[in-house]
């Protein structure tokens, strides 16, 4: 019932082959994103309407496959320079870490005192997760805001391994600890149905609103 440019839209099972993934990897590795990835296994498979699979796909085997973790030299390397803005900071510069069992960075956030102190002034924060821009496929969490000058500003950041609602929970959390527990006026997300579970149990007395785009 729809145009055969279209087939590669619909909600289907995805099935990602062993060999298909190793070829993922393997472009992946070369310095090819996930979009032109696609369009090489397009033209391998005689289309895109024949992949099975979409872009998102892709990048979920490329963070599958990392294990949603940072590789040593890289997690060494940040915490390294964390520690040096803390220490630069006279200890104002907050940062926090979470590990797993095995001692792998699972998350992380870190916010500037210029961030601590607009949050002060300005409470209402825009809270968004859907950046993985970054070499692992992490979502990327920057927190925003908006001051008197209807300009766009930012209070913090961190790194997550996944959308989950523990992970969320941890990122609340921690929200709350760099901010000497003030809570924001307002939060404004998407519909993640994770984030809203999350903000209800941490951020009780906030008032929750979607963004207008969804």
């Amino acid at each position: 019932m729809i145009s055969k440019d279209e087939v590669l839209f619909m909600q289907r099972p995805r099935n990602i082959t062993p060999v298909i993934q190793q070829l993922i990897i393997t472009l992946n590795k070369s310095g090819i994103g996930p979009s032109k990835t696609l369009n090489v296994l397009g033209e391998l498979t005689g289309g895109l309407e024949n992949i099975g699979f979409g872009n998102q796909d892709v990048r979920n085997v490329l963070r599958d496959i990392r294990h949603y973790v940072f590789d040593s030299s890289d997690a060494l390397e940040g915490l390294a320079l964390l520690r040096e803005l803390k220490r630069n900071s006279q200890g104002e510069f907050f940062y926090k870490v979470d590990v797993d069992e095995e001692n792998r960075v699972r998350a992380m956030m870190w916010v500037d005192p210029r961030s601590v102190n607009a949050y002060k002034n300005f409470g209402d924060v825009v809270f968004d997760s859907t950046y993985r821009t970054n070499r692992y496929c992490m979502p990327f969490v920057p927190f925003t805001g908006v001051n008197h000058h209807y300009q766009s500003i930012l209070f913090g950041f961190a790194l997550i391994r996944d959308e989950t609602e523990e992970s969320y929970l941890w990122v609340f959390k921690s929200w709350l600890e760099a901010m000497g527990n003030v809570a924001p006026q307002t939060i404004i997300t998407d519909q993640d149905i994770a984030i809203g579970n999350a903000i209800a149990e941490v951020l009780p007395n906030t008032s929750h609103l979607y963004c207008g785009r969804h």
